[in-house]
């Protein structure tokens, strides 16, 4: 039986597998839902691992993502475990791509669609800024 946060997940896969493939990427899918990697993209003789993080759109109308750690275990990644983080925000069927180090400096990142409220803009993050190269 699947539970919402999986479908939310699997959603969030989709959307990636089709941006990724739209951009000439070859993609490989994880199976057993057990590994650390959600899924392998190819391209320009180079595999990428990707982690895909979907959420929903919270009170402040942005998307918040933690990038350091995974699912029920509690994963913390480190250095090296992989390429690619894939945040998805599911109302606005949206991804902002983050490499490895960007990921890692900071345990969440927060992105908008639309501007804030009190129109705020310092170390404001909008999902246009993060496409995929």
């Amino acid at each position: 039986m699947y539970t919402e946060n999986r479908i939310k997940g699997r959603l969030g896969e989709l959307a990636v597998i089709q941006e990724l493939i739209r951009n000439d990427y070859v993609v490989f899918e994880e199976v057993t839902d057990t590994s650390k990697i959600d899924l392998v993209a190819y391209k320009n003789e180079k595999f990428y691992r990707i982690q895909v993080k979907s959420v929903c759109k919270g009170d402040n109308d942005a998307y918040s993502f933690m990038t350091r750690k995974k699912g029920a275990d509690n994963h913390h990644y480190k250095p090296g475990e992989l390429d690619l983080w894939a945040c998805y925000g599911i109302e606005d069927d949206c991804v902002a791509w983050l490499d490895e180090e960007n990921a890692l400096c900071k345990g969440t990142w927060t992105f908008r669609v639309e501007p804030s409220k009190n129109n705020q803009t310092k170390d404001v993050n909008y999902f246009r800024d993060f496409s995929l190269s």
